[in-house]
């Protein structure tokens, strides 16, 4: 607050934020140690010995810090309103060192879990309004996509799949900078829904109708079935918030967001041995282009199954079970009949590393952040919409590949990212409420309240 009673304008560190969150967002998808020379090659191991893998998070860990020191005060005043649970999830991450079956791994990832965290806290803190989230995270997939799309012109073999690598299947899908065409897939959905929100809330329709159609492109290059579900289920959601009246009722918007859940749920998990699941389901899935197997994760689910009972409450350790060859994982991934980095089910893989202790506290962090956007629903349909159809794509994403806390996966930061927003807004309302300030205007998320200059930052 100044001394007339406005407030701050902070444009300090805007370029820099920015750049943190860019470049944080590249790292998670171009190869450990920006190197292509494993890519395609089964690797158990994402870690590796490469230095620059091990060392190329730290600047960016020591950027984030460095934010909040230079914003301490700002920092300690938006603690109380951070999700609680998910700072609960994080410690018992770093707890699970204690009891991991390979403690030194646990460790290393689990540190770049916190450093995630401290990159999103820092990032909130400074040059901070109400439209930053999805401006910067559509800009940065949006850039990434192009870069790929380029890369492929330029080094088809290494974008694309071939079939001489160790997934002969997949010959012919893009991965474009990813090492995977399910990262590229994952990629171009999530940057569909931040597009699609663009096209909606923007007053820039030409250019945001642009960058969706890129999306699109990619999303069908990378020929990934799971992300396109996941794409589809979470626009749905998010017109239902943007376009109808269940905006106004957030209790009926979440009951149809858990109808909605149901769809790809279905199409999931039903897979898994039902009777006469051929002639029901068998014409869906040759459309879909899968197999009755999942294309081979019901065997892997199969072994999560029957090693959750041998340590129900505290897990394995954070990323402890899937290791390089002679580790726990042999069993797992023999049964399935190939290499799998995780288990491709985010419930299950949660289960066996973290316990029914961690599962627990992941669904709180994540009800407590829908709850959160629920309450935010009548002041902005735009921030409501967009933060739940982020967690819902989360959810549903999870059901067939493994994101949850994984710093690999794109999701990962942008529900860590969204969360801390949301607590941003939090305590920013919460400071306009003890000066007097009326809140933003209903519905419109990038528009600062009145006074900010077009930058909200609020010195307590």
């Amino acid at each position: 607050m100044t001394a007339a009673g406005g407030w701050v304008a902070d444009r300090q560190f805007r370029w820099l934020t920015a750049g943190l969150v860019l470049v944080s967002l590249w790292l998670l998808e171009l190869p450990d140690g920006l190197s292509w020379a494993s890519v395609g090659r089964p690797d158990a191991d994402a870690d590796g010995n490469n230095l620059i893998a091990k060392l190329q998070w730290l600047p960016l860990f020591g950027l984030g810090a460095l934010l909040m020191l230079s914003r301490f005060r700002l920092g300690m005043a938006l603690l109380p309103h951070l999700n609680p649970f998910l700072l609960a999830l994080v410690a018992w991450i770093l707890a699970s060192t204690l009891w991991s079956y390979d403690p030194s791994l646990t460790l290393r990832r689990a540190i770049k879990v916190l450093g995630v965290l401290l990159i999103s806290w820092g990032v909130v803190l400074a040059s901070w309004d109400y439209g930053r989230y999805e401006r910067l995270l559509r800009w940065g997939m949006l850039l990434l996509l192009l870069a790929s799309l380029l890369f492929l012109l330029l080094k088809p073999r290494l974008g694309i799949h071939q079939s001489d690598e160790s997934e002969p299947l997949l010959a012919g899908s893009w991965r474009g900078l990813t090492v995977h065409k399910n990262s590229f897939g994952a990629l171009a959905s999530l940057a569909a829904v931040f597009w699609t929100h663009a096209l909606l809330t923007s007053e820039r329709k030409a250019m945001a109708a642009l960058g969706l159609l890129v999306c699109l492109i990619c999303l069908i290059g990378a020929r990934s079935s799971t992300a396109l579900v996941c794409a589809l289920a979470s626009i749905a959601l998010m017109l239902a918030g943007l376009k109808t009246r269940l905006v106004q009722r957030p209790g009926a918007f979440l009951l149809f967001a858990g109808a909605l859940f149901l769809v790809p749920l279905l199409w999931f998990v039903i897979l898994n041995g039902f009777p006469s699941i051929d002639e029901a389901l068998g014409p869906i899935t040759k459309l879909l282009g899968r197999d009755l197997s999942f294309t081979g994760r019901v065997p892997l689910w199969d072994a999560l199954l029957d090693e959750i009972p041998q340590h129900p409450w505290l897990g394995v350790g954070y990323q402890a079970f899937w290791g390089p060859p002679g580790t726990l994982s042999d069993a797992a991934r023999a049964k399935a009949g190939w290499t799998s980095a995780n288990g491709h089910n985010g419930y299950l893989d949660t289960s066996n590393e973290l316990g029914l202790i961690g599962l627990s506290l992941l669904f709180a962090a994540i009800a407590f952040d829908l709850r959160r956007a629920a309450r935010l629903a009548t002041l902005s349909a735009s921030v409501f919409a967009l933060h739940t159809a982020v967690q819902f794509y989360q959810l549903v994403s999870n059901l067939s590949e493994t994101m949850f806390f994984r710093t690999i996966s794109l999701t990962f930061m942008l529900t860590v990212l969204s969360s801390m927003h949301l607590a941003r807004i939090s305590l920013d309302l919460d400071l306009r409420r003890r000066h007097g300030r009326p809140p933003t205007p209903a519905g419109d998320a990038a528009t600062p309240p009145a006074g900010h200059s077009g930058v909200s930052h609020a010195h307590p």
